[in-house]
């Protein structure tokens, strides 16, 4: 009998045999599968995440306008001219694309910064945003403030 040793040969010299070599088509319908369930459990947390990063963007920019009209109080004495301050002081592309910034001011005795979600978009459902002078700051989607809140 002639045996052939397959053991030092490459799979391109081993001599041709009458199965190809593959995966099957189950075995492929496993993994897109599995991709799929990973894919849908990911994409909501995924989703989450970004809404999170913009609420805290949102939160930022708010303390960013606080510590502007602060800065406008100690400069004219009144937090009246917040247009100014505004204009001056919010980063350009800050929370603009999913919140609504409202500023009312109280003359010599306070303000409030209100950040409020745009209908339509992924913060929608958010709830309202606000630092007020006093240091008081809510969230109407859970009352709180810190990020870790959801």
């Amino acid at each position: 009998m002639n045996f052939i040793n397959l053991e030092n040969q490459s799979i391109l010299d081993r001599p041709v045999s009458g199965k190809q070599s593959g995966f099957t088509l189950i075995e492929l319908m496993i993994v897109v599968a599995i991709i799929g369930i990973i894919v849908g459990v990911a994409w909501p947390a995924y989703q989450d995440q970004i809404r999170s990063t913009r609420r805290t963007d949102a939160m930022a920019t708010a303390q960013t306008l606080a510590n502007a009209m602060e800065k406008h109080f100690t400069e004219t004495g009144t937090y009246v001219g917040f247009p100014a301050v505004y204009e001056r002081d919010i980063p350009a592309d800050a929370a603009q694309a999913y919140y609504t910034v409202d500023i009312v001011e109280d003359g010599k005795n306070g303000f409030d910064i209100t950040l409020s979600p745009i209908a339509g978009t992924s913060q929608a459902n958010d709830g309202d945003i606000t630092l007020s002078s006093t240091g008081e700051k809510t969230w109407d989607g859970h009352n709180c403030w810190s990020s870790v809140c959801k």
